[in-house]
């Protein structure tokens, strides 16, 4: 269908993800790309790391931010 689709929109003030001390203290660095699945409600549903970071406590870090976060979720035009 050439119906347009309105992606999930993040609701929070403030992101909910917190830098791990330990790696800020070794001045290490990391982006960890996650798939995000949001439900009906804009709940999460389930996270997953797509691309790690390379360091595990920065991944573990999005994912437990990930899991708090709430969205107003994505609609699709019916039919499509």
């Amino acid at each position: 269908s050439d119906e347009p689709v309105e992606r999930p929109a993040p609701l929070y003030a403030q992101p909910p993800f917190e830098y791990p001390v330990e790696l800020w203290d070794k001045k290490l660095e990391g982006e960890t790309i996650l798939l995000i699945h949001v439900t009906a409600d804009g709940s999460v549903d389930s996270v997953a790391v797509y691309r790690s970071s390379g360091h595990p406590q920065f991944d573990s870090a999005a994912l437990a931010g990930a899991r708090q976060l709430r969205f107003i979720p994505g609609r699709q035009a019916a039919g499509a």
